[in-house]
Protein backbone atom coordinates (compact mmCIF):
# COMPACT_ATOMS: atom_id res chain seq x y z
CA UNK A 1 0.00 0.00 0.00
CA UNK A 2 1.32 3.25 -0.99
CA UNK A 3 1.57 5.81 2.04
CA UNK A 4 -0.23 8.94 1.23
CA UNK A 5 2.27 11.88 0.81
CA UNK A 6 2.82 14.57 3.01
CA UNK A 7 3.12 18.13 1.71
CA UNK A 8 5.93 19.93 3.47
CA UNK A 9 3.86 22.53 5.60
CA UNK A 10 6.37 25.60 4.75
CA UNK A 11 5.24 24.95 0.52
CA UNK A 12 1.99 27.84 0.01
CA UNK A 13 1.62 26.42 -3.42
CA UNK A 14 2.48 23.39 -4.62
CA UNK A 15 5.84 23.08 -6.93
CA UNK A 16 5.13 21.54 -9.95
CA UNK A 17 7.83 18.42 -9.01
CA UNK A 18 5.59 18.17 -5.85
CA UNK A 19 1.86 18.54 -7.56
CA UNK A 20 3.14 15.58 -10.02
CA UNK A 21 4.70 13.24 -7.10
CA UNK A 22 0.80 14.03 -5.38
CA UNK A 23 -1.10 13.19 -8.64
CA UNK A 24 0.85 9.83 -9.11
CA UNK A 25 0.11 8.73 -5.42
CA UNK A 26 -3.26 9.79 -6.14
CA UNK A 27 -3.74 7.52 -9.60
CA UNK A 28 -2.30 4.71 -7.62
CA UNK A 29 -4.49 4.47 -4.80
CA UNK A 30 -7.35 5.20 -7.05
CA UNK A 31 -6.82 1.28 -8.14
CA UNK A 32 -6.20 0.21 -4.52
CA UNK A 33 -8.03 2.16 -1.92
CA UNK A 34 -10.13 4.66 -3.36
CA UNK A 35 -11.41 6.06 0.03
CA UNK A 36 -7.47 6.52 1.33
CA UNK A 37 -7.16 8.76 -2.47
CA UNK A 38 -9.59 10.71 -1.87
CA UNK A 39 -8.14 11.68 1.90
CA UNK A 40 -4.84 12.32 -0.13
CA UNK A 41 -6.62 14.86 -2.55
CA UNK A 42 -8.78 16.40 0.18
CA UNK A 43 -5.03 17.30 2.20
CA UNK A 44 -3.46 18.70 -0.87
CA UNK A 45 -6.34 20.74 -1.87
CA UNK A 46 -5.39 24.44 0.46
CA UNK A 47 -2.01 24.10 -1.36
CA UNK A 48 -2.93 23.83 -4.73
CA UNK A 49 -2.55 26.58 -7.57
CA UNK A 50 -5.51 28.29 -9.04
CA UNK A 51 -4.52 28.68 -12.47
CA UNK A 52 -5.51 25.62 -14.91
CA UNK A 53 -2.84 23.55 -16.01
CA UNK A 54 -2.07 20.45 -17.37
CA UNK A 55 -0.98 18.69 -14.11
CA UNK A 56 -3.60 20.58 -12.32
CA UNK A 57 -6.33 19.52 -14.35
CA UNK A 58 -4.83 15.53 -14.15
CA UNK A 59 -5.04 15.70 -10.33
CA UNK A 60 -8.65 17.21 -9.93
CA UNK A 61 -9.83 14.11 -12.52
CA UNK A 62 -8.05 12.05 -10.61
CA UNK A 63 -9.33 13.68 -7.39
CA UNK A 64 -13.12 13.14 -9.06
CA UNK A 65 -12.62 9.82 -9.88
CA UNK A 66 -11.26 8.85 -6.49
CA UNK A 67 -14.60 10.51 -4.72
CA UNK A 68 -16.80 8.74 -7.43
CA UNK A 69 -15.41 5.36 -6.26
CA UNK A 70 -15.44 6.30 -2.66
CA UNK A 71 -19.52 8.31 -3.16
CA UNK A 72 -18.29 11.48 -1.95
CA UNK A 73 -20.95 13.37 -2.64
CA UNK A 74 -19.80 16.45 -1.59
CA UNK A 75 -16.38 16.21 -3.17
CA UNK A 76 -18.07 15.25 -6.71
CA UNK A 77 -19.93 18.54 -6.34
CA UNK A 78 -17.63 20.48 -5.41
CA UNK A 79 -15.29 19.26 -8.79
CA UNK A 80 -17.93 19.21 -10.79
CA UNK A 81 -18.68 22.84 -10.00
CA UNK A 82 -15.07 24.02 -10.33
CA UNK A 83 -14.77 22.51 -13.96
CA UNK A 84 -18.33 23.76 -14.57
CA UNK A 85 -18.65 27.26 -13.11
CA UNK A 86 -15.41 28.55 -13.20
CA UNK A 87 -14.51 31.14 -16.28
CA UNK A 88 -11.10 30.22 -15.74
CA UNK A 89 -11.37 26.41 -16.73
CA UNK A 90 -14.46 26.47 -18.80
CA UNK A 91 -11.70 28.34 -20.79
CA UNK A 92 -9.04 26.06 -20.65
CA UNK A 93 -11.03 22.66 -20.97
CA UNK A 94 -11.12 21.81 -24.83
CA UNK A 95 -10.96 18.14 -25.56
CA UNK A 96 -10.98 17.26 -21.98
CA UNK A 97 -15.06 17.72 -21.89
CA UNK A 98 -15.69 14.37 -22.62
CA UNK A 99 -13.94 12.59 -20.11
CA UNK A 100 -15.17 14.67 -17.32
CA UNK A 101 -18.54 13.83 -18.86
CA UNK A 102 -17.89 10.17 -19.17
CA UNK A 103 -16.85 10.42 -14.91
CA UNK A 104 -20.08 12.24 -14.17
CA UNK A 105 -22.00 9.30 -16.14
CA UNK A 106 -20.00 6.53 -14.36
CA UNK A 107 -21.17 8.11 -10.97
CA UNK A 108 -24.73 8.36 -12.16
CA UNK A 109 -24.88 4.79 -13.39
CA UNK A 110 -23.22 3.52 -9.59
CA UNK A 111 -25.92 5.59 -8.13
CA UNK A 112 -28.58 3.76 -9.98
CA UNK A 113 -29.39 6.84 -12.31
CA UNK A 114 -29.53 5.30 -15.34
CA UNK A 115 -31.16 8.03 -17.04
CA UNK A 116 -28.64 10.51 -16.22
CA UNK A 117 -26.01 8.23 -16.91
CA UNK A 118 -26.99 8.20 -20.28
CA UNK A 119 -27.40 11.64 -20.63
CA UNK A 120 -23.69 12.39 -19.69
CA UNK A 121 -22.52 9.31 -21.69
CA UNK A 122 -24.11 11.41 -25.15
CA UNK A 123 -22.79 13.73 -24.02
CA UNK A 124 -19.17 12.77 -23.59
CA UNK A 125 -19.62 11.66 -26.98
CA UNK A 126 -20.00 14.55 -28.20
CA UNK A 127 -16.96 16.38 -26.92
CA UNK A 128 -14.81 13.07 -27.12
CA UNK A 129 -11.56 13.19 -29.30
CA UNK A 130 -11.02 9.95 -31.77
CA UNK A 131 -8.67 8.48 -28.67
CA UNK A 132 -11.44 9.09 -26.19
CA UNK A 133 -14.27 7.40 -27.67
CA UNK A 134 -13.59 3.99 -27.36
CA UNK A 135 -13.00 4.29 -23.54
CA UNK A 136 -16.10 6.15 -23.29
CA UNK A 137 -18.09 3.61 -25.32
CA UNK A 138 -16.77 0.93 -23.36
CA UNK A 139 -18.22 2.85 -20.37
CA UNK A 140 -21.57 3.25 -21.71
CA UNK A 141 -21.77 -0.76 -22.76
CA UNK A 142 -21.92 -1.45 -18.74
CA UNK A 143 -24.39 1.00 -18.38
CA UNK A 144 -26.69 -0.30 -21.29
CA UNK A 145 -25.41 -4.34 -18.97
CA UNK A 146 -26.65 -2.97 -15.91
CA UNK A 147 -30.26 -1.53 -17.62
CA UNK A 148 -30.38 -5.25 -19.42
CA UNK A 149 -29.69 -3.87 -22.62
CA UNK A 150 -27.13 -6.37 -23.81
CA UNK A 151 -28.17 -6.71 -27.33
CA UNK A 152 -26.84 -2.52 -27.56
CA UNK A 153 -24.08 -2.98 -25.98
CA UNK A 154 -22.95 -6.01 -28.19
CA UNK A 155 -23.86 -3.41 -30.77
CA UNK A 156 -21.54 -0.82 -29.89
CA UNK A 157 -18.29 -2.68 -28.43
CA UNK A 158 -18.07 -5.09 -31.48
CA UNK A 159 -17.75 -2.47 -34.16
CA UNK A 160 -15.21 -0.81 -31.29
CA UNK A 161 -12.92 -3.40 -30.34
CA UNK A 162 -12.38 -3.76 -34.52
CA UNK A 163 -10.90 -0.45 -34.46
CA UNK A 164 -9.42 -0.51 -31.27
CA UNK A 165 -5.13 -0.69 -31.66
CA UNK A 166 -4.26 0.02 -27.88
CA UNK A 167 -3.89 -3.67 -26.30
CA UNK A 168 -4.48 -2.40 -23.20
CA UNK A 169 -7.72 -1.10 -24.29
CA UNK A 170 -8.64 -4.08 -26.30
CA UNK A 171 -8.34 -6.27 -23.08
CA UNK A 172 -10.68 -4.15 -21.12
CA UNK A 173 -13.39 -4.11 -23.99
CA UNK A 174 -12.93 -7.90 -24.37
CA UNK A 175 -13.75 -8.05 -20.96
CA UNK A 176 -16.76 -5.88 -20.70
CA UNK A 177 -17.91 -7.80 -23.99
CA UNK A 178 -17.28 -11.12 -22.15
CA UNK A 179 -19.84 -9.53 -19.48
CA UNK A 180 -22.66 -9.41 -21.79
CA UNK A 181 -22.21 -12.59 -23.31
CA UNK A 182 -22.07 -13.83 -20.06
CA UNK A 183 -25.30 -12.97 -18.86
CA UNK A 184 -26.47 -13.98 -21.75
CA UNK A 185 -25.01 -17.72 -20.86
CA UNK A 186 -23.03 -17.37 -23.89
CA UNK A 187 -20.08 -19.34 -21.48
CA UNK A 188 -17.66 -20.54 -24.20
CA UNK A 189 -17.66 -16.95 -26.05
CA UNK A 190 -16.96 -15.13 -22.34
CA UNK A 191 -14.09 -17.65 -21.40
CA UNK A 192 -12.76 -17.28 -24.83
CA UNK A 193 -12.99 -12.96 -24.47
CA UNK A 194 -11.61 -13.21 -20.71
CA UNK A 195 -8.70 -15.77 -21.17
CA UNK A 196 -7.67 -12.66 -23.96
CA UNK A 197 -8.01 -10.45 -21.49
CA UNK A 198 -6.27 -11.87 -18.76
CA UNK A 199 -3.28 -13.14 -20.85
CA UNK A 200 -2.49 -9.87 -21.58
CA UNK A 201 -2.69 -8.41 -17.94
CA UNK A 202 -0.62 -11.40 -16.66
CA UNK A 203 1.75 -10.56 -19.59
CA UNK A 204 2.30 -6.67 -18.88
CA UNK A 205 2.34 -7.56 -15.47
CA UNK A 206 -0.39 -5.87 -14.40
CA UNK A 207 -1.66 -7.72 -11.24
CA UNK A 208 -4.86 -6.08 -10.55
CA UNK A 209 -6.40 -5.69 -13.81
CA UNK A 210 -5.23 -9.80 -14.15
CA UNK A 211 -6.64 -11.12 -11.06
CA UNK A 212 -9.85 -9.15 -11.84
CA UNK A 213 -10.43 -11.08 -15.47
CA UNK A 214 -8.93 -13.64 -13.93
CA UNK A 215 -11.61 -14.37 -11.26
CA UNK A 216 -14.27 -13.83 -14.28
CA UNK A 217 -12.87 -16.06 -15.99
CA UNK A 218 -12.86 -18.55 -13.23
CA UNK A 219 -16.34 -17.21 -12.63
CA UNK A 220 -17.37 -18.94 -16.38
CA UNK A 221 -16.01 -21.62 -15.38
CA UNK A 222 -17.60 -22.38 -12.10
CA UNK A 223 -20.67 -21.86 -13.15
CA UNK A 224 -20.57 -23.73 -16.26
CA UNK A 225 -19.23 -26.68 -14.22
CA UNK A 226 -16.36 -26.72 -16.57
CA UNK A 227 -14.66 -28.08 -13.86
CA UNK A 228 -11.35 -29.10 -16.11
CA UNK A 229 -10.45 -25.36 -16.79
CA UNK A 230 -11.27 -23.93 -13.35
CA UNK A 231 -8.59 -26.39 -12.04
CA UNK A 232 -6.09 -25.07 -14.96
CA UNK A 233 -6.60 -21.40 -14.28
CA UNK A 234 -7.14 -21.46 -10.75
CA UNK A 235 -3.32 -21.35 -9.38
CA UNK A 236 -2.47 -18.98 -12.20
CA UNK A 237 -5.39 -16.24 -11.20
CA UNK A 238 -4.25 -17.13 -7.58
CA UNK A 239 -0.81 -15.92 -8.11
CA UNK A 240 -1.99 -12.68 -9.90
CA UNK A 241 -3.99 -12.17 -6.63
CA UNK A 242 -1.22 -12.31 -4.29
CA UNK A 243 0.65 -10.06 -6.12
CA UNK A 244 -2.30 -7.46 -6.50
CA UNK A 245 -2.65 -8.16 -2.88
CA UNK A 246 -6.25 -6.66 -3.39
CA UNK A 247 -8.93 -7.80 0.07
CA UNK A 248 -12.04 -7.58 -2.44
CA UNK A 249 -10.59 -9.77 -4.95
CA UNK A 250 -8.96 -12.29 -2.59
CA UNK A 251 -12.68 -12.82 -0.82
CA UNK A 252 -14.36 -12.98 -4.33
CA UNK A 253 -11.55 -16.53 -5.09
CA UNK A 254 -12.42 -17.50 -1.47
CA UNK A 255 -15.91 -17.69 -2.33
CA UNK A 256 -14.71 -19.52 -5.62
CA UNK A 257 -13.04 -22.02 -3.85
CA UNK A 258 -15.81 -22.85 -1.55
CA UNK A 259 -18.22 -23.47 -4.52
CA UNK A 260 -15.83 -25.21 -6.20
CA UNK A 261 -15.37 -27.26 -3.47
CA UNK A 262 -19.55 -28.22 -2.58
CA UNK A 263 -20.20 -28.47 -6.16
CA UNK A 264 -17.82 -30.38 -7.93
CA UNK A 265 -16.16 -32.76 -4.69
CA UNK A 266 -19.76 -32.61 -2.60
CA UNK A 267 -17.90 -31.07 0.44
CA UNK A 268 -19.87 -29.07 2.57
CA UNK A 269 -18.30 -25.35 4.09
CA UNK A 270 -16.83 -25.38 7.59
CA UNK A 271 -18.85 -23.82 10.59
CA UNK A 272 -16.29 -20.98 9.95
CA UNK A 273 -16.05 -21.03 6.54
CA UNK A 274 -20.33 -20.30 6.28
CA UNK A 275 -19.36 -17.29 8.39
CA UNK A 276 -16.97 -15.95 6.73
CA UNK A 277 -19.50 -16.05 3.43
CA UNK A 278 -22.43 -14.37 5.96
CA UNK A 279 -19.35 -11.48 6.99
CA UNK A 280 -18.13 -10.76 3.56
CA UNK A 281 -21.81 -11.01 1.68
CA UNK A 282 -22.32 -7.21 1.99
CA UNK A 283 -18.65 -5.92 0.87
CA UNK A 284 -19.57 -8.53 -2.56
CA UNK A 285 -22.89 -7.17 -2.66
CA UNK A 286 -21.70 -3.91 -2.98
CA UNK A 287 -18.59 -4.55 -5.26
CA UNK A 288 -18.77 -5.15 -8.95
CA UNK A 289 -19.18 -8.82 -7.94
CA UNK A 290 -22.88 -7.86 -6.77
CA UNK A 291 -24.48 -9.29 -9.97
CA UNK A 292 -23.24 -12.94 -9.08
CA UNK A 293 -24.09 -12.88 -5.94
CA UNK A 294 -27.50 -14.07 -6.32
CA UNK A 295 -25.60 -17.53 -8.26
CA UNK A 296 -23.44 -17.80 -5.68
CA UNK A 297 -25.87 -17.94 -2.58
CA UNK A 298 -28.06 -20.22 -4.68
CA UNK A 299 -25.52 -22.51 -5.54
CA UNK A 300 -24.43 -23.24 -2.29
CA UNK A 301 -28.01 -23.56 -0.56
CA UNK A 302 -27.00 -22.93 2.87
CA UNK A 303 -30.43 -21.07 4.91
CA UNK A 304 -28.40 -18.62 6.98
CA UNK A 305 -26.14 -17.88 3.73
CA UNK A 306 -29.40 -17.23 2.03
CA UNK A 307 -31.31 -15.41 4.31
CA UNK A 308 -28.77 -12.97 5.27
CA UNK A 309 -28.67 -12.35 1.42
CA UNK A 310 -32.68 -11.46 1.58
CA UNK A 311 -31.77 -9.59 4.20
CA UNK A 312 -29.11 -7.20 2.66
CA UNK A 313 -30.85 -6.88 -0.62
CA UNK A 314 -33.84 -5.80 0.59
CA UNK A 315 -31.69 -2.85 2.60
CA UNK A 316 -29.59 -2.20 -0.39
CA UNK A 317 -33.04 -1.87 -2.67
CA UNK A 318 -34.30 0.48 0.03
CA UNK A 319 -31.63 2.86 0.08
CA UNK A 320 -31.44 2.59 -3.97
CA UNK A 321 -34.95 3.93 -3.72
CA UNK A 322 -33.78 6.48 -1.23
CA UNK A 323 -31.33 7.85 -4.07
CA UNK A 324 -33.47 7.56 -6.74
CA UNK A 325 -36.20 9.96 -4.68
CA UNK A 326 -33.45 12.35 -3.83
CA UNK A 327 -34.45 15.36 -5.75
CA UNK A 328 -31.19 17.22 -5.03
CA UNK A 329 -29.03 14.74 -7.40
CA UNK A 330 -29.65 16.37 -10.99
CA UNK A 331 -27.77 19.48 -9.75
CA UNK A 332 -24.73 17.53 -10.19
CA UNK A 333 -24.43 18.74 -13.53
CA UNK A 334 -21.99 20.22 -16.62
CA UNK A 335 -23.28 23.22 -18.11
CA UNK A 336 -21.82 22.00 -21.20
CA UNK A 337 -24.08 18.84 -20.87
CA UNK A 338 -27.58 20.84 -20.12
CA UNK A 339 -30.37 20.61 -22.36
Amino acid sequence: MLPVIIVVSSLTVLAPDELFKTLRVIQDLNISNPAQATRAYEAVLPKLPVQPSKGLYELHRAGLEASIKSNNVPRITEIVELFSESADWLTYLQSEKGLIANNLAIYYRRINQPALAQINYECALRYSTHEQRPRIVNNLAVLYRTMGQLKEAINILTPTLSDVKDEQLEAALNNNLANVYFDMSKYQHAARLYRQAFLYHQKTGQAYEASYTGLNLLNVYLLANQWKNYRRYRNTVKAQLSAAEDKELSIVFTWQEIIFQKSRNGIQPKADQVEFLISTLPILLQSDYGSNMEKYVYTLQLPKLIASYNTLLSEQQKVVASVSTNTSLPEVALSWCEH
